[in-house]
């Protein structure tokens, strides 16, 4: 029984990290770099910035990353338009990369 169930967490994991990064942050922090790194993959362009939660609670629902984020905790932004809307979900400390 307990192999079976060391065999299908494995199994899961494995799962977990072939998805992209942007999909894996939606459902906890992971390294912003595997993020950006998508986004250079994907030919994204454009202004990157990383902004803090500056509020007791951050919440970015409905947008990406449709999660809620603690104080201190940081998100990656792309662009100036979503620099903004984030800024006014409580990220108000963005810096540019």
């Amino acid at each position: 029984m307990f192999a079976i169930a060391c065999v299908l967490l494995i199994a899961q994991q494995n799962q977990q990290r072939q998805q992209p990064a942007s999909k894996r942050f939606i459902k906890g922090n992971i390294p912003l770099e595997e993020i950006f790194a998508e986004w250079n993959t994907k030919g994204l362009k454009g202004p990157r910035y990383i902004c803090l939660c500056t509020q007791t609670k951050c919440d970015t629902r409905p947008s990406w990353p449709q999660r809620s984020f603690a104080e201190g905790e940081a998100i990656p932004v792309l662009g100036d338009f979503n620099k903004n809307r984030k800024q006014q979900m409580g990220f108000t400390q963005c810096s540019p990369l």
